[in-house]
């Protein structure tokens, strides 16, 4: 079951207000209010299922699997574990465990005791892994028992999450203590300043966006999630709490297997995985290698991809169709502060004349504004600032109240006087059929010899030339300290471009201080632990037109 979102403006179903009304317009198009249940904390959800599918597979892994009754029961005994220890709701606890079955026992453990959990990954430096906890306030850290990694602080104890020992008590649940406006998780953003954010977000908004995903797209228990992005990197939220919730269940790649593009493509083969959902640039490092199974065993399964957290290639869709016949692609957007996804847009075919994929729309309960700097609607194709509003608000950032205050500020354009909205620091526009383009951060825009110049911009006419597969803009310091226009240049399977050929392909239509002082080609694009663009990997200082190996998987 899918609904296609950006129709055009001509289906009756579409509002339709008047163009000369920018306000009216983005009312209409925000016009997404859903009835939705939130009967307590989302984990209840898993629990239900339990209850009616006790012998479903909920989890598996390289090494086997664990019934929703299993998974259940050991939640549970972690649970109580917690609980002796004092979790009770609105306690933050750590989450330091392997990727594997224990990444969902310590989720649904530290939930059902009451608490809200903190992913710190292991394989974090010891320093950052450390001032994370201290800004969550954490006193008590989900690990095992021998693993390797940074070190416990003093003051922080460790609760094993592979405790051996059974408690007479796992056969129920505790009684959590807490509703659907309690905390369920705090993530980690990185700050300007230097201090990392934590996003709290609580059970209601998850509600919602599991109801919207639902509905939409039809999740259930004949789906089987496969999960590749890490516990810090909110997409895994909805693999391991979204799809239990509704009977689905969810294969955790290992460590081995996400950094692998073969080991997760057999994966992807070999189990009956339907649904896809990471980064775009961890799909992409599977594409070179799916030309050699068109029509192979295993790719009938896969019926849906969902893509989000950066800008998709607009390769990609036809690369993965062109094997997985019978998948739909979704791109999603929105924030961590919005609670996962909270756009999205459904990709049929890829229009030529795109520079990206468009944003889409908002989901059930969100707005989506763009305005002017006094915060007044914009009128169709004009850029603005990006305002996100609606049911799908996080409650703020954890322990900043000051912050919280300057980011989410009253709504003075919904429909609920008491509402909020949250300023992203994106540009964007809206098309005459409602749907939204995304244009940058704010300050996605570079001085280069004193005039402003759009990243994107520069990308978008690159790819269009015939011997550029994909391409990466950046302003990089110079040997005098100026900002020089790099780009990073892939080349089409079987293409080598020159230096010469793509500056004048630039400089036909774009102006000087827009042609790049330096083309770089690479292999391909390196990734960061949770599947986005690394930028910062990107080979700099480079002389132009060389070629670097970056040893990118696939």
């Amino acid at each position: 079951m899918t609904t296609r979102p950006g129709r055009p403006s001509t289906d009756p179903a579409v509002p339709r207000p008047a163009a000369s009304d920018p306000a009216a317009q983005q009312r209409a198009w925000n016009a997404t209010a859903r009835a939705y249940a939130a009967d307590g904390p989302v984990h209840r959800l898993f629990e239900e299922q339990a209850r009616l599918r006790p012998h479903a597979v909920a989890v598996r892994w390289a090494g086997g699997a664990l019934s929703f009754a299993e998974l259940d029961r050991l939640a549970n005994r972690l649970a109580w574990a917690l609980r002796d220890q004092g979790v009770g709701p609105e306690t933050p606890v750590g989450i330091r465990v392997p990727r594997g079955p224990l990444l969902a026992v310590a989720v649904y453990g530290v939930l059902k005791a009451g608490g809200c959990y903190v992913p710190v990954e292991p394989a974090l430096p010891a320093e950052r892994a450390h001032t994370l906890l201290a800004e969550a306030g954490v006193r008590l850290l989900v690990g095992t028992a021998g693993e390797d990694g940074w070190p416990a602080p003093p003051q922080v104890r460790t609760v094993p999450a592979d405790a051996p020992v059974p408690d007479h008590r796992e056969l129920r649940s505790p009684e959590p203590g807490t509703g659907a406006d309690s905390t369920a998780y705090v993530v980690f953003t990185s700050g300007s300043t230097g201090r990392p954010n934590g996003v709290a977000v609580a059970h209601r908004s998850l509600h919602n966006l599991f109801a919207w995903c639902r509905r939409t797209h039809g999740f259930g228990p004949h789906d089987l999630g496969l999960s590749v992005t890490s516990l810090g990197f909110d997409l895994s939220v909805f693999d391991l709490l979204g799809l239990p919730a509704y009977g689905a269940g969810v294969y955790v790649a290992d460590d081995a297997q996400r950094c692998d593009p073969e080991l997760l493509l057999d994966v992807l083969l070999r189990e009956p995985v339907t649904y896809w959902n990471s980064a775009p640039t961890t799909l992409a490092h599977l594409a070179p290698l799916l030309g050699g199974h068109r029509g192979a065993a295993g790719t009938g399964h896969l019926r849906l991809v969902y893509l989000s957290g950066d800008y998709t290639p607009l390769t990609l869709p036809d690369e993965v169709r062109s094997v997985f016949t019978g998948a739909t692609i979704v791109s999603l957007g929105g924030a961590t502060e919005a609670t996962v996804w909270s756009n999205w847009f459904e990709v049929g075919a890829v229009d030529p004349a795109w520079r990206s994929i468009p944003y889409g729309r908002p989901i059930d309960n969100a707005q989506y504004w763009v305005v002017d700097e006094d915060l007044r609607p914009c009128p169709v194709g004009v850029p603005g600032d990006l305002l996100i509003g609606g049911d799908v608000l996080a409650l703020g950032y954890h322990r900043q109240p000051e912050l919280t205050r300057q980011r989410f500020v009253p709504d003075t354009l919904g429909p609920d006087p008491r509402g909020r909205l949250y300023r992203t620091g994106d540009r964007a526009s809206f098309g005459s059929d409602g749907v939204l383009t995304f244009l940058g951060r704010v300050d996605g825009q570079v001085k280069i010899r004193g005039a402003r110049v759009e990243l994107a911009e520069v990308e978008h006419r690159l790819r269009g030339h015939a011997g550029v597969k994909d391409v990466v803009a950046l302003a990089r310091p110079d040997r005098d300290g100026e900002r020089a226009l790099v780009v990073y240049v892939v080349p089409a399977p079987g293409c080598r471009p020159t230096v010469r050929e793509l500056r004048r392909h630039v400089a036909a239509a774009l102006p000087d201080y827009m042609v790049p002082a330096a083309v770089v080609f690479v292999d391909g694009f390196p990734a960061t632990a949770n599947g986005k663009l690394d930028r910062a990997a990107l080979p700099w200082p480079a002389r132009t037109g060389s070629t670097h190996v970056l040893g990118v998987p696939g």
